[in-house]
């Protein structure tokens, strides 16, 4: 099976480079093509790609994952997610929640969005390369750091969150 080099799979000789997803330049579209087929070859299931995201669904939670990438810069990887509020959240103690968990816990940011449901986002840095070994880390450390902050605070949180 060829190989352009830059995936980690297979060469006609049988020899494999690093697994790894090269993401350079500045094209966000390409690179939503370029991470679902990276994903979706590491059995992460990939659930829905639009131009600016990749909708995947891993240890039984769906997210986001929006590449944005710059020519001579840091590129990321930004991770959004959401959980849908009850009607008629009193805000400013919804709000306080939020900013609790944001001072508590350095993971990402937690915000209330238009909607005033529950955001979460935080993101994954490189510099025009990542290799599948730090993807799946960083996949793991989104796991079990949002699993720990919701846990703990799952009795505040289900007076707000459907």
């Amino acid at each position: 099976m060829p190989n352009d080099g830059e995936t980690g799979w297979p060469h006609g000789d049988g020899s494999r480079k690093a697994d790894e997803l090269v993401l350079s330049g500045s094209d966000d579209a390409e690179a939503v093509a370029k991470l679902a087929d990276f994903l979706t070859r590491h059995s992460v299931k990939v659930v829905h790609t639009s131009e600016n995201a990749v909708m995947v669904e891993h240890h039984g939670r769906k997210f986001a994952m929006a590449p944005k990438l710059q020519q001579d810069g840091l590129d990321r990887i930004v991770v959004h997610e959401y959980w849908a509020a009850k009607p008629d959240n009193p805000e400013m103690a919804f709000m306080r929640l939020v900013n609790q968990l944001n001072n508590e816990y350095n993971t990402g940011a937690f915000y209330v969005d238009r909607d005033g449901d529950l955001g979460y986002q935080t993101q994954l840095t490189f510099m025009d390369r990542l290799t599948w070994e730090g993807v799946d880390a960083f996949l793991t450390w989104h796991d079990y750091t949002l699993f720990a902050v919701l846990f703990s605070h799952k009795d505040e949180l289900q007076v707000y969150l459907r």
